[in-house]
């Protein structure tokens, strides 16, 4: 498995603006995308940042989204919200805890 991580710097005062765009805009679109498994959105108020982690069955799968065009579809709807260009980065998934604690 592979997790897209994209990362930027919220506009000060737009935090709630972006968690809601994150919520209304990226989490639907993702529900229907081949290969994808979860999403998540993390923010930090102290520093302003923003990550968007995706997983994705295959790296064909993650790298598919961002060339279908619905990638900047949905970063253009941050327009105003991200005081940065966001960061793009995919790794490999190698291993993950779950509530049971075991290792998978």
């Amino acid at each position: 498995m592979r997790a897209r991580i994209v990362s930027a710097q919220i506009v000060n005062g737009k935090r709630a603006e972006a968690i809601r765009l994150w919520q209304e805009k990226v989490a639907p679109a993702f529900r229907d995308l081949k290969g994808f498994r979860q999403g998540f959105l993390l923010t930090s108020p102290d520093k302003g940042t923003y990550v968007s982690v995706s997983i994705w069955e295959t790296e064909a799968d993650a790298r598919a989204f961002e060339s279908g065009g619905l990638y900047k579809q949905l970063v253009d709807k941050f327009e105003g919200v991200l005081a940065t260009a966001p960061v793009r980065e995919l790794y490999e998934l190698n291993a993950q805890v779950e509530t049971s604690g075991k290792a998978v």
